[in-house]
């Protein structure tokens, strides 16, 4: 059995376990327990203790709105602000530390050039440069978000997330035995489960795109770089999956459409439906969130940036009511 769901572009049929739609003129909000979204969630999502919210700025807007009412221990364990302290948050060292341990290696990938590398942009690679650009000028181990770049709240037996990956594909976070900021996270959720987590315990809320729509991509048109980014997030969804027992792909969130920036929402639509659809054809298990024409009808507090009251806190709710 399918439903159909139409958006302003694309009508795509997708199975209703594993796809919902946030729209503007909902009767129900989200944690209503007829919403579609808390029923597509629940079983699956209902009470598990370890939730891990990997994405950029816009992801940690809306951690810091599940923080203030998370129901459990609301202790920071450990914070990083600094842009260019990914890497130190998760425990790893660069790729130049000469002094690593080599039972940290794993079989994820070989071991990697003890040198950073800066991105490939024609495989939708990040970061982008600080130049005019966007080519060169980069600054390796650091990320774009401004104010914390990672955050654990909560204690052994409850607790929540926030990890820095602004990109589906990009090299921003490497380690000696890693290359991408995918593989080092994925990396990362492998050693806390072999101390004290299991997949069944934990789930994952994902979202990346914004930043891709900044890489330059001159060899690719439209139809091309939507497939090559359905193609990365397919690719780093496949790291995640065996640490994350549910796993939650929140698709993108409108824009205010500024001329001058590179996210545009007909881009948005197009990203989206291209993702929802190689989700469904290759990764059915992955649930699907899709909060574009809420987001479009919502406040904003710049082109991708929304308000707490208007969006984010609703929608933090959602994950809050799951988590108790």
């Amino acid at each position: 059995t399918t439903t159909t769901t139409t958006t302003t572009t694309t009508t795509t049929s997708r199975p209703p376990r594993f796809f919902c739609e946030w729209k503007k003129n909902d009767t129900t909000r989200l944690i209503d327990n007829s919403h579609n979204c808390f029923h597509l969630l629940s079983p699956s999502a209902q009470s598990k203790p370890f939730w891990y919210f990997l994405g950029d700025s816009t992801m940690k807007h809306l951690f810091r709105s599940i923080h203030t009412s998370y129901p459990f221990n609301q202790t920071i364990v450990k914070q990083v602000k600094a842009k260019c302290g990914g890497l130190s948050y998760l425990g790893f060292p660069t790729k130049n530390n000469s002094t690593i341990n080599s039972s940290t290696n794993t079989n994820m990938t070989s071991y990697s050039a003890s040198y950073w590398t800066p991105p490939n942009h024609t495989l939708g690679q990040g970061p982008v440069g600080t130049d005019r650009t966007k080519t060169k000028s980069y600054k390796p181990y650091c990320v774009n978000a401004f104010g914390y770049v990672g955050t654990l709240v909560g204690d052994a037996y409850h607790s929540i997330e926030m990890l820095p990956v602004e990109f589906t594909f990009d090299v921003e976070l490497p380690t000696p035995w890693t290359n991408t900021t995918q593989e080092t996270v994925a990396l990362y959720l492998q050693q806390k489960q072999q101390y004290r987590q299991s997949p069944n315990q934990t789930a994952c809320v994902v979202n990346a795109g914004m930043h891709d729509m900044g890489i330059p991509m001159q060899h690719h048109n439209n139809n091309a770089a939507q497939l090559l980014y359905a193609y990365n997030v397919q690719q780093y969804l496949i790291l995640l999956q065996p640490y994350c027992g549910t796993l939650i792909w929140l698709g993108l969130s409108a824009t205010e459409d500024h001329p001058k920036e590179p996210q545009r929402n007909k881009k948005v639509q197009e990203w989206n439906q291209a993702v929802f659809g190689m989700l469904l054809k290759n990764m059915p298990h992955v649930h699907v969130m899709d909060v574009y024409d809420k987001s479009l009808h919502s406040p904003h507090l710049d082109n991708i940036h929304l308000t707490d009251p208007g969006y984010y806190h609703p929608l933090g709710e959602l994950f809050v009511k799951l988590m108790k």
